[in-house]
């Protein structure tokens, strides 16, 4: 990354916190059969349960089933393990300090597939679908995602850039669309959502991006992770973090092989990218 961006607190987090509630006070309590009083110490989510129970929508029925079901798996593990599975949560959600600390891994569904097979496959169906075009959050019982959003960007737009037309910080040179346009640039997943589990609803792992680097770069390239070509084998490693506070300067130095530049070929162009101290985060 070029430069960071300025994080801001909105209430599109209330999506977040309603994950964090059900995973670490329901699922991972889970004792006895389910029952509405698992969201006593939460009560308005507790309402906005009780109104997607009484919703005959397909969305609707999806959250409350998965929520349910998910809770049932979670009824079979033992203490230790539900633990565990905490633990995983709040690293896998903790994006600042899986971007600084190359030795911290997070757990991606290939993992938790050999650990506990149904709850893995009950556990991607759940998060992938909670941000995008069909997530259940875009029901008016939760407020609207989409129209959150609508807001957030208009906000994060105007702390970053003052609202106008700014510049993607993950190429430094296509433009992140200002308040001005009609459409929203899409906001990419730093940590995979289709690779890792618990975060896909996180806005600390989610930020405007421009449309070259989300559709033709990025794609679902996992920053922290450096896979070796010849061997296959996956490494942690350090990445930018996007909403940090550090600064950090890079230096791109652009080298020409030809000083025939009419006629110059793009082979004959290369350009490096350095960061003081910074080798695994350049290398992301």
């Amino acid at each position: 990354m070029h430069f960071t961006y300025k994080y801001i607190n909105h209430e599109i987090e209330k999506f977040q916190k309603y994950s964090d509630f059900i995973f670490l006070q329901v699922w991972c309590k889970a004792r006895h059969p389910f029952n509405i009083a698992k969201f006593d110490q939460y009560p308005e989510l507790q309402t906005i349960f009780n109104k997607l129970e009484q919703n005959p929508g397909e969305w609707a029925q999806f959250f409350v089933k998965a929520v349910k079901d998910i809770y049932g798996e979670f009824l079979k593990l033992g203490k230790a393990q539900k633990k565990e599975l905490s633990r995983c949560y709040q690293i896998n959600n903790n994006v600042a300090r899986l971007c600084r600390n190359n030795t911290l891994v997070p757990i991606n569904y290939t993992d938790l597939q050999k650990k506990h097979r149904k709850i893995s496959t009950l556990l991607k169906t759940f998060y992938d679908r909670l941000y995008g075009s069909e997530s259940p959050l875009i029901l008016k019982e939760f407020g609207n995602l989409k129209d959150i959003r609508v807001l957030h960007y208009k906000a994060f737009i105007e702390k970053n850039f003052n609202g106008h037309e700014g510049v993607c910080p993950f190429c430094g040179l296509n433009p992140i669309k200002g308040n001005d346009h009609s459409k929203l640039e899409a906001y990419d997943h730093f940590i995979p959502k289709a690779q890792y589990p618990f975060n896909s609803i996180n806005f600390k792992n989610l930020a405007p991006m421009c449309h070259e680097c989300n559709s033709s770069y990025k794609l679902k390239i996992n920053p922290v992770l450096n896979i070796d070509p010849l061997s296959k084998n996956a490494t942690k490693r350090k990445a930018f973090y996007p909403y940090s506070q550090e600064e950090w300067k890079i230096k791109i130095t652009v080298n020409l092989h030809n000083v025939d530049f009419k006629n110059l070929r793009k082979e004959e162009i290369s350009i490096d990218a350095s960061c003081a101290g910074r080798l695994e985060e350049i290398e992301s």
